[in-house]
């Protein structure tokens, strides 16, 4: 079994233009403690709002941490932390990895206005491809993989106060 925190998520995507997706095959998302516990706070907030206001489905937040990028050699050399290969994983799963797969700018492409969208049980990462009308928008992904990743940096829940401080990361 595998010790290491999970540092890294890899997700399929879905582009607004069928035949067109601006070489953004998969999002790259870098996890920290911080980071996930931000999005579950969020989550809850979400969770509550709705259930005051059932109009209330999401939140959208900027988000500069996501990196989009195309099918590349490197992919055949990722192992998930389970150890089987990342090419190999199942479509619509996201990727655990615990470790940085180490991309050069030359693997990631130009997007822009990258946002994090939060409800109370997924959340998935949007962009769009630069000097276009594409949008893309990764899978969702549960709480529950947030979670485990989560729980992967030796921490069950995350902290209760949503002040500003608690909320950088």
């Amino acid at each position: 079994m595998n010790n290491k925190p999970i540092t890294h998520l890899i997700v399929d995507t879905s582009s607004s233009d069928e035949d067109f997706n601006g070489g953004c095959d998969y999002c790259l998302v870098e996890m920290t403690a911080k980071y996930v516990a931000y999005l579950l706070r969020y989550m809850d907030k979400v969770a509550a709002l709705h259930q005051s206001d059932e109009s209330v489905y999401a939140l959208e937040c900027w988000d500069s941490s996501p990196g989009f990028f195309r099918w590349n050699d490197k992919l055949e050399e990722l192992s998930d932390i389970l150890g089987n290969s990342v090419i190999n994983s199942s479509i619509g799963e996201p990727v655990l990895l615990d470790a940085d797969p180490r991309f050069g700018e030359e693997h990631f492409q130009r997007v822009e206005c990258r946002t994090v969208q939060i409800s109370e049980d997924d959340v998935w990462w949007t962009a769009g491809v630069k000097h276009t009308n594409t949008r893309i928008e990764t899978d969702y992904v549960p709480k529950e993989t947030l979670l485990r990743v989560l729980e992967s940096f030796g921490e069950t829940q995350p902290p209760c106060s949503m002040d500003e401080d608690s909320l950088a990361r």
